[in-house]
């Protein structure tokens, strides 16, 4: 659990930082430090009708500029949202650059460092499409040394943190889309075994298709939109394994999707030369030589627990497309 609450906040190590008795802001400063900030997907400037201003437990000042009803974010729910960080006027982060918002679960109370991140209680408080501004005031006293700091921040210096929470998932909804997908592992296993064994036969030849580099593969869903190419950044699901059927690698029982930059050598020769033949939601099973995935040296196991690729392997990936931007 310990990477989601680094998730939540970019800036953990500041949280000690925090001396609650010198974020005190009236509300005219709060308008005036909202006005500074230009996302575009947050209410900034005057206070519009509605808007809250107040204190978070730990003593941070916030504006929340637009609220709706619904669901906070409890235990175990899992939550997308958008953040954008300032160091006193200048951007230092915005996940809006990413390809996606920021996605974690909600940790245990007892797991989250003291005091706690401005960005864990900022979520706290907000319903999906809710926006917040939340301040914190660096005060190296706090910690008793500015060496404990990174030479880019000082003494008095403020992080504004300007979130917009993009969507909640119920616990209960997640962990059934975990069994159903660590379900799948088994079926897009025999699946894809006995699709090896219909390969080594021959049976697929008519289906079959090849790139010029050698790679064969099937489609048996093209997918819809706008192709994928170069330079595009796309999320799968996949299940590899070795000619005979020992599978080696797959993300259906990790319950977890790979993202990778298309054409940029960030995964095998194979996959670069395969996923461009389909699109989003698109399907395929690539019979990939081994000089277009691990090479003569094949690829040990990581873990000493799971198969490793031997030296000259031939191997096969069956992979479903789930996004692309």
């Amino acid at each position: 659990m310990r990477y989601i609450i680094a998730l939540l906040s970019v800036l953990l190590i500041f949280s000690a930082c925090t001396d609650t008795a010198s974020t005190s802001t009236t509300a005219t400063e709060s308008e005036n430090k909202a006005k500074s900030g230009n996302n575009k997907n947050l209410v900034v400037g005057k206070l519009i009708p509605g808007a809250k201003e107040g204190k978070t437990d730990t003593g941070y000042p916030y504006v929340l500029h637009i609220q709706h009803e619904g669901p906070k974010p409890a235990l175990g729910d899992q939550i997308t949202y958008h953040e954008i960080l300032f160091l006193n006027d200048s951007l230092m982060k915005s996940s809006h650059y990413g390809f996606e918002p920021i996605k974690t679960v909600m940790p245990e109370e007892r797991l989250v460092s003291r005091p706690a991140p401005p960005s864990y209680e900022a979520i706290k408080m907000m319903s999906v499409k809710d926006s917040i501004t939340i301040y914190q005031k660096v005060d190296t006293t706090a910690v008793g040394s500015a060496k404990k700091l990174p030479e880019w921040l000082k003494q008095g210096d403020e992080l504004r943190y300007e979130i917009t929470l993009e969507s909640l998932t119920p616990r209960a909804e997640v962990e059934t889309g975990i069994l159903k997908l660590k379900g799948r592992a088994v079926t897009v296993g025999d699946s894809l075994n006995m699709r090896l064994e219909m390969y080594k036969k021959g049976e697929l030849d008519n289906e079959i298709q090849t790139t010029e580099s050698g790679l064969k593969y099937i489609v048996h869903d093209p997918g819809e939109g706008e192709p994928i190419v170069s330079g595009k950044f796309i999320q799968v699901h996949y299940f590899g394994a070795l000619m005979d059927g020992t599978p080696f690698d797959n993300s259906f029982g990790k319950a977890k999707r790979f993202a990778f930059q298309v054409g940029r050598g960030r995964v095998i020769q194979g996959w670069d030369d395969g996923i461009v033949n389909v699109k989003k939601g698109g399907k395929i099973t690539m019979f990939i030589p081994y000089a277009l995935g691990y090479g003569e040296a094949g690829k040990p196991s990581r873990d000493g627990t799971t198969p490793g690729i031997p030296e000259r392997a031939d191997i096969a990936f069956y992979v479903e497309v789930v996004d692309v931007r």
